[in-house]
C-alpha cells in the first residue's frame, strides 16, 4: 500500500463541486423542491400540469445524483471520516421522505385515460418520456387500487427472508477449521472457502468441501423454510398484481419475453457435452484417481506469476481495446488524464473495483490496483462499464441514458473478452497460450452453465409454490443433487454434500437475477466476434453503447446483431466453446 500517491491517481472530485460547501448549498436547494412537487398532488390530469411536474422531477433527479456520487466519492475514499457518514445518513433520510411525499404520482399517471396519454406521445415537449409513458400503459393491467396499492407497499416490511438469510449465513453460522495433507489447520469462512478448492493440497480442498456442507446440513431446516417463505412471498405479490407467474412478474419490467428465459435453459442443455469435454480434459491433466467435484476448481493450468506497474497495465489495456475503435480509445486516454480513476488502495479507502457515473459529468472508476499481471482485467472491466456510462449520457436525454440492468455486464464483459482473446494471440508459450485458453473457458463454466443450473433450480423452486406441489428440504436438495449431476456430466464425481450447496447462494433471495450474467455473458461473445469478424460489427457494438435505456435490452441487443430469442447466439458460442477445448488440447501437449 503506497503512504503517498501522487494526485494524478485520485479522483478529479471537482469535476461535481469544487469543495464540500458547494455540495451543501445544493442540497438546501434540493429541500426547497419538495413542497413545490407535493403541490401536484391531484393536479396530474392535465398535460401542462404533467409537463411541468416531470420537468421539475428531471431537475430534482439531476440534483440528487450529484448530491449522491459526490458524497459516495468522498466516502469511498474515506470510510472513517464520520462527516461523511453523517452527510449520507442525512441525505438518504431526505430522499426517503422525498419518494414517500411524492408517491401519489404513480397513481394519478395509472389513471389517465388512452386519450391523455395519446396527446401526450403525440407532443414534441414529450418526446423524452415515451419510454415513460409507455411503460404506464404496460402497467396497467397490473396496477391495483390506491388502498390496495398501500397495502401491497406496506406489506414489503415484513418480506425479510433475505435479512434473515444474511444474518445466519453471514454472521451466525461457524465453520470448523479444516486440516491439509501435512496436518496443519486452515481457518474456513466464506472467503477462503475458494482459496482452499483452488489448492494444490487434495486433502484440503476435500476438507474444505465437507466442512463447508455439513455446517449448512446443520443448519439446512432453518434455510429451507426460510427460503420457502421467500418462494410464497413473491408468489403472493405476483399474484396479487395479476401476473401469471413469479417468472413474468420478474421479467415484466424490462418487456423480457418468457422465451428469452426457457431459450437460455433449453441451449444450454445443448451445450453441455461441450462442458463434460472439458471436464475430461481436467481429469486427465490432473492425474486424478477420482475426479470429485470440489477438483473443479483446481487450476489446470498455473496463471503466469507477474507483477505489473500501472503504466504497464495502461499498455496493455489499450493496446488490447484498440480494436474497439480511436474514438473509444480517446474516451480511454481522456478518462486517465483527467483522473476519472481512483487507482491505488489506501487507508479507509473501500476494497473491491467500481465504476459510477453521473449524468452531466462524466464516470468515475474505483480502482484498488495490486501490481499484479491480472488486475489489468479489472481495469477493462470497469472500463466498460464506463464507456457504457459515457456513450449513454453523450447521446441520451437523461430521461433515456440509464442502461437497464439487463445489460449492466455486457460491455464489461466485452471488454474482458478482448483482453483474453488479445493475451492468448501475444502469448509467447504454449503454457502461457494455454492458461489464457482455460480462463477464457472458465467464463463459460462459471457464467453460463453454473449460473444458468441456478436459474433451472429457482424456477423449479418457484413452480413447486406456484402450483401447490410438496416442497420442502429433502425435495429442493435432492434436485440440485441431480441438477449437478446432469451439469457436471460423468467425468466428475459428484459428491453427496453438494446437495446442500443451495443454501449459500445468497442471489436465490433476489428472485430470477442470476440468469442475468448468462444472457449477459452469451450477448458479450457474440458482439465481440461480431467486432472482430464483421463489417458493421464494431459500429452495431457502439450504437448499443450510445441507446442508454431508449428501446427495451432485448431489442437494444437485436440492433447489436444479439437476437436471444433465437438459437443462433448459443450456436455461435458453443462452436467457440468447441475451438478454445480442441486449442487448450494442443497446447497442454
Amino acid at each position: 500500500m503506497k503512504k503517498s500517491i501522487s494526485e494524478k491517481y485520485l479522483w478529479n472530485t471537482s469535476d461535481i463541486y469544487k469543495d464540500f460547501n458547494e455540495w451543501e448549498n445544493d442540497f438546501e436547494k434540493l429541500k426547497k423542491y419538495l413542497p413545490v412537487l407535493v403541490s401536484y398532488r391531484g393536479k396530474l390530469n392535465d398535460i401542462n400540469n404533467i409537463y411541468k411536474y416531470l420537468q421539475l422531477s428531471k431537475e430534482v433527479d439531476l440534483l440528487e445524483e450529484k448530491l449522491a456520487v459526490y458524497l459516495h466519492l468522498l466516502r469511498s475514499c474515506d470510510l472513517k471520516n464520520a462527516k461523511y457518514i453523517e452527510y449520507q445518513s442525512i441525505l438518504s433520510a431526505f430522499i426517503g421522505k422525498l419518494v414517500e411525499e411524492t408517491s401519489f404520482d404513480i397513481v394519478e399517471f395509472g389513471k389517465l385515460d388512452d386519450a391523455v396519454i395519446k396527446k401526450i406521445l403525440g407532443d414534441k415537449r414529450f418526446e423524452n418520456n415515451k419510454m415513460f409513458f409507455n411503460n404506464i400503459i404496460r402497467n396497467r393491467p397490473h396496477i391495483l387500487t390506491e388502498p390496495e396499492e398501500r397495502i401491497l407497499s406496506a406489506s414489503a416490511r415484513f418480506n425479510n427472508s433475505s435479512e434473515v438469510y444474511d444474518m445466519l449465513c453471514d454472521v451466525d453460522i461457524k465453520f470448523d477449521d479444516v486440516l491439509d495433507s501435512k496436518g496443519k489447520k486452515h481457518h474456513l469462512n466464506h472467503s477462503t472457502f475458494s482459496k482452499y478448492l483452488r489448492s494444490t493440497d487434495a486433502l484440503l480442498r476435500k476438507n474444505a468441501f465437507l466442512s463447508m456442507y455439513k455446517t449448512y446440513g446443520q443448519f439446512s431446516n432453518t434455510i429451507a423454510t426460510n427460503y420457502i417463505n421467500h418462494l410464497n412471498a413473491d408468489w403472493f405479490y405476483s399474484k396479487t398484481s395479476k401476473f401469471e407467474s413469479t417468472l413474468s412478474s420478474a421479467l415484466f419490467g424490462n418487456k423480457i419475453d418468457n422465451v428469452v428465459y426457457t431459450n437460455l435453459l433449453d441451449n444450454v442443455h445443448k451445450m453441455l457435452p461441450t462442458l463434460y469435454k472439458y471436464f475430461g480434459i481436467c481429469k486427465k491433466t490432473t492425474k486424478l484417481k477420482e475426479y470429485h467435484i470440489y477438483d473443479t476448481y483446481l487450476p489446470i493450468v498455473k496463471g503466469v506469476d507477474k507483477s505489473i506497474t500501472y503504466d504497464e497495465c495502461l499498455d496493455t489495456a489499450l493496446d488490447a481495446l484498440k480494436i474497439l475503435g480511436k474514438e473509444y480509445i480517446d474516451v480511454v486516454k481522456n478518462a486517465i488524464k483527467n483522473r476519472w480513476i481512483d487507482v491505488y488502495p489506501k487507508d479507509a479507502k473501500t476494497s473491491g473495483a467500481f465504476q459510477i457515473d453521473c449524468y452531466g459529468v462524466h464516470p468515475y472508476i474505483m480502482l484498488n490496483f495490486n501490481e499484479k499481471a491480472e488486475y489489468v482485467s479489472t481495469f477493462v472491466h470497469e472500463m466498460g462499464h464506463a464507456m457504457h456510462s459515457y456513450f449513454s449520457n453523450k447521446t441520451q436525454s437523461y430521461e433515456n441514458a440509464s442502461y437497464p440492468i439487463f445489460l449492466a455486464e455486457v460491455a464489461s464483459t466485452v471488454n474482458e473478452i478482448i483482453l483474453i482473446k488479445y493475451n492468448i494471440e501475444h502469448a509467447k508459450t504454449k503454457k502461457e497460450r494455454a492458461y489464457y485458453l482455460s480462463q477464457y473457458i472458465l467464463m463459460f463454466k462459471s457464467t453460463i452453465f453454473r449460473q444458468t443450473m441456478f436459474s433451472e433450480f429457482e424456477q423449479y423452486a418457484h413452480n413447486l409454490v406456484e402450483g401447490d406441489k410438496p416442497i420442502s428440504k429433502d425435495i429442493l436438495s435432492k434436485y440440485y443433487y441431480e441438477l449437478n449431476k446432469l451439469y457436471f456430466g460423468s467425468n466428475v464425481k459428484i459428491d453427496k454434500d453438494i446437495e446442500y450447496e443451495w443454501m449459500r447462494i445468497p442471489h436465490f433471495y433476489t428472485s430470477y437475477y442470476v440468469y442475468k450474467y448468462a444472457t449477459g455473458l452469451i450477448s458479450a461473445i457474440n458482439l465481440v466476434e461480431n467486432i472482430y469478424n464483421k463489417d458493421d460489427g464494431l459500429d452495431k457494438y457502439l450504437h448499443m453503447l450510445s441507446m442508454g435505456g431508449s428501446d427495451y435490452p432485448v431489442e437494444t441487443l437485436k440492433k447489436a446483431g444479439v437476437d436471444l430469442t433465437s438459437n443462433e447466439p448459443y450456436n455461435v458460442a458453443n462452436n467457440i466453446l468447441l475451438s478454445l477445448i480442441k486449442q487448450l488440447e494442443e497446447n497442454l501437449k
